[in-house]
């Protein structure tokens, strides 16, 4: 159990087994635009109680309101992506090491591996893309 939810629990005078007003919490956390805690909530829920569809659900929503709408229009943007894709298979040598710094979803760090580069490593600031 983690410093928080034992703070919760106390706070709250909610038991830690009690994952219907825990769910409740997380929905009042997040009503309050604090979505670190419900996360935190919701995480708490899914390890105790793995057969929490809704705290999974929950979550999943609450990481993809996270995802900033203009990365999906890049996604989708095919001309862009075949762009980039003939651009990396001609910068990246075979062998090389690719470095990805706001890899994003991480396409086009997939694209370097598929050139042919030995290894790459993606970085991303936003841990829900």
């Amino acid at each position: 159990m983690t410093q928080d939810a034992e703070d919760w629990f106390k706070e709250f005078g909610i038991a830690s087994d009690n994952f219907q007003d825990l769910h409740s919490l997380a929905e009042k956390f997040e009503g309050e635009g604090n979505t670190k805690e419900a996360i935190k909530v919701y995480q708490h829920i899914i390890i105790n109680q793995t057969s929490s569809d809704s705290a999974k659900h929950a979550l999943e929503l609450i990481r993809a309101k996270s995802i900033p709408s203009w990365h999906f229009d890049m996604l989708s943007d095919t001309r862009r992506n075949d762009a980039f894709e003939k651009a990396i298979s001609r910068a990246v040598p075979e062998k090389s090491r690719v470095l990805d710094i706001g890899t994003g979803s991480g396409l086009l760090a997939m694209m370097a591996a598929r050139a042919g580069a030995a290894s790459v490593l993606a970085c991303e600031v936003n841990s829900d893309l």
